[in-house]
């Protein structure tokens, strides 16, 4: 029995046709796509020191590249940084998502020398 890669991108139903000492017999099988989940989650900006809120949408289960498993995590980088969060629907086909948390340095401020008042 030969068998093939089926890559289709849309439900497709397939029928083989078996013969063997001349009989015959057919079989149709139907083959599933299912839809990935359209993951969503927006890059922020912070500055350095602060905390960052991550959220991402469209799945049912989130997974993201600390080790965290729900659709928020708080972050705060000390330098720019990428987060990826993989999203799976309820049929277990799944997405991923990067995106960067910029960190902007905190300004230096120099106000002169103290002043002494009597």
């Amino acid at each position: 029995m030969k068998k093939s890669l089926l890559t289709p991108t849309t439900t497709t139903n397939y029928t083989v046709t078996g013969t063997s000492t001349g009989c015959t017999n057919t079989r149709t099988l139907s083959v599933t796509v299912n839809a990935t989940p359209t993951v969503a989650a927006t890059s922020k900006t912070v500055c350095l020191g602060a905390a960052a809120t991550l959220t991402a949408s469209g799945a049912s289960s989130y997974a993201w590249n600390t080790g965290a498993t729900t659709s928020s995590i708080s972050v705060t980088p000390t330098i720019t940084t990428n987060y990826t969060v993989v999203g799976t629907n309820t049929l277990g086909c799944s997405n991923t998502r990067t995106l960067a948390v910029t960190v902007n340095p905190l300004p230096t401020v120099n106000a002169g020398p103290d002043i002494q008042l009597c």
